[in-house]
């Protein structure tokens, strides 16, 4: 991922589901979000989509609004999904976000 600065947009935040070490296909998912905590321990979460067709086991959001990215530091983001009966969150991964001059 290249850097990420405070009001950055037509960034993909993407996140990479797997399952005992391999991409999990989720390709049939529903309801799919990408939860995040920011540098000030504010939550939320974005609508995601498929980063291509599932079996990549990758899901994504572009942030569209200068707010999106709108702290520097250290953020969380986590997805959330449904597949099946299963519902639930993914594992979390952490990523910069560096302030402007």
């Amino acid at each position: 991922m290249p850097e990420l600065h405070i009001n950055d947009t037509g960034a993909s935040l993407v996140c990479l589901i797997r399952e005992d070490n391999a991409a999990l296909n989720i390709g049939t998912a529903t309801s799919l979000y990408i939860h995040y905590k920011k540098p000030d321990s504010t939550t939320g979460s974005w609508s995601a989509s498929l980063y291509t067709d599932g079996s990549d086991g990758k899901m994504f959001y572009e942030t569209a609004a200068s707010s999106d990215l709108n702290i520097a530091g250290w953020w969380e983001l986590q997805p959330a999904f449904t597949l099946g009966a299963w519902s639930g969150r993914a594992e979390t991964k952490e990523f910069e976000v560096l302030a402007n001059l």
